[in-house]
């Protein structure tokens, strides 16, 4: 209840970690926008960028990876469990099995912008 993240523009996103009384500045490599956020745990979350770049972080937004894992832009990211998430994108649908350590292509000429698993 007192972390929490806020993406912006220009790949720079906030973090708090005093219920949003102080925020931290973090600016991410690369040149790209974001397109949503999903965090797991208050530990772990997820960004999704638009020219296919997905960010993690693993330790509450301390410090941030990422990887290429498409050539085009990556919209919506869900998990439905803390194993499996899903990732809906321009033609293409990704999906992990191992709480986003890695990704695979499930199906392309899938136009996803929106994903969600309600149950």
């Amino acid at each position: 209840k007192n972390n929490g993240i806020v993406i912006c523009d220009e790949l720079t996103s906030f973090v708090t970690t005093d219920g949003g009384e102080t925020w931290k500045k973090y600016v991410h490599a690369g040149a790209e926008g974001f397109n949503n956020l999903y965090c797991i745990n208050e530990q772990e979350c997820f960004i999704t960028g638009t020219t296919g770049r997905l960010f993690r972080t693993q330790d509450g937004g301390e410090t941030w990876t990422w990887e290429d894992i498409h050539n085009t832009g990556l919209k919506e990211i869900e998990f439905p469990t803390q194993d499996t998430g899903y990732i809906a994108g321009d033609q293409v649908l990704f999906m992990t099995i191992n709480g986003g350590d890695t990704w695979a292509k499930k199906e392309t000429g899938i136009n996803g912008s929106l994903i969600e698993f309600p149950t």
